[in-house]
């Protein structure tokens, strides 16, 4: 009889510790693979190096007085612009050798709380960045860029009145 009594307490044994290591497991590989994600799209999306050429891209803007008036004027709370062209920049030359040098493939300026989330693109990567973004802050405009090593950023610049 005790014997008997001993493999029942084997077994349940057996069970519960199964159950732990089990529950253990499965919230283990629950968090690494939410900790891989996050890893894997922080070598995607506002590099430091993308935000440091979307700076560049700011200062650009800001200096041209003719590209900040262009802004000012086309942009409303539901339009984008799309300055991958230079078309709006004094010194068009100037605009193309600082997209080449900062490997800009495409480059759009957005009203800070235009839901950007309707923008078409051909890019799907870069339209799910575009849906991670959120109209947040005090300021006026926001610089979305996709580049050509299949990264993405975003910046916001400009006060609001």
């Amino acid at each position: 009889m005790k014997n008997w009594y001993n493999k029942g307490f084997v077994l349940i044994e057996t069970l519960i510790v199964t159950s732990f290591v089990a529950g253990v497991l499965i919230f283990s590989f629950i968090e690494f693979t939410s900790i891989s994600k996050s890893y894997e799209e922080s070598f995607k999306y506002n590099t430091v190096e993308n935000l440091y050429a979307l700076e560049d891209i700011k200062n650009y803007i800001l200096s041209d007085p003719g590209a900040l008036n262009a802004i000012n004027s086309s942009i409303n709370p539901d339009k984008i612009i799309d300055i991958t062209n230079c078309s709006i920049f004094t010194s068009v030359d100037y605009c193309n050798k600082l997209y080449e040098l900062s490997n800009i493939n495409r480059i759009i300026i957005s009203n800070n709380y235009f839901d950007i989330r309707n923008i078409s693109v051909d890019d799907e990567y870069f339209k799910t960045f575009i849906d991670k973004i959120k109209g947040s802050g005090n300021q006026k405009y926001r610089l979305i860029a996709s580049f050509k090593n299949y990264t993405y950023a975003t910046l916001r610049f400009g006060d609001n009145e």
